[in-house]
């Protein structure tokens, strides 16, 4: 009963894994790592988010990834006026600056909370280290193992 449990856990991350890989490649869409509790209860810092092209329309409670100053942020759109569009945090008392419509990257779509943690590790030297390097050596090293033991059982 517990491989089977397994398994089915097993396929269904595999399916997560393949589908965000799928989202990566596709221009339009995009993934953010929240970095701030601003727009809490709707995400949290840590959370990934998943943003959609950005359609003609952009209306009044929507949600908005943009990019201001540098930086990608990723707020409820409260006011679309002549100016550009303002946005507010969720959790924020203060309006943000008007974003022109160019300056939209695209539209809140879906969260994976707390995914975007694992993320920010795999992007830094230990974490790429113990997901991507240590793995590949362990693998060669296996892989080496049963050629050896092949050879030797040959002769």
């Amino acid at each position: 009963m517990m491989k089977i449990f397994i398994w089915i856990v097993s396929i269904i991350l595999g399916l997560v894994v393949m589908a965000l890989c799928l989202l990566h490649l596709m221009p339009s869409y995009h993934m953010y790592i929240v970095l701030s509790d601003s727009m809490k209860p709707a995400f949290a810092a840590g959370d990934l988010i998943v943003t959609a092209p950005a359609s003609s329309v952009i209306k009044d409670g929507s949600i908005v990834a943009f990019q201001q100053d540098g930086h990608i942020i990723t707020h409820r759109v409260v006011a679309i006026t002549a100016d550009g569009v303002i946005t507010r945090g969720d959790n924020n008392d203060v309006s943000d600056a008007p974003a022109l419509t160019s300056q939209i990257r695209g539209i809140y779509l879906l969260k994976i909370p707390h995914v975007g943690y694992a993320s920010a590790f795999i992007h830094t030297r230990t974490g790429c280290f113990l997901v991507v390097i240590l793995p590949a050596v362990l693998l060669l090293g296996w892989i080496i193992k049963d050629i050896v033991r092949e050879a030797l059982r040959s002769t």
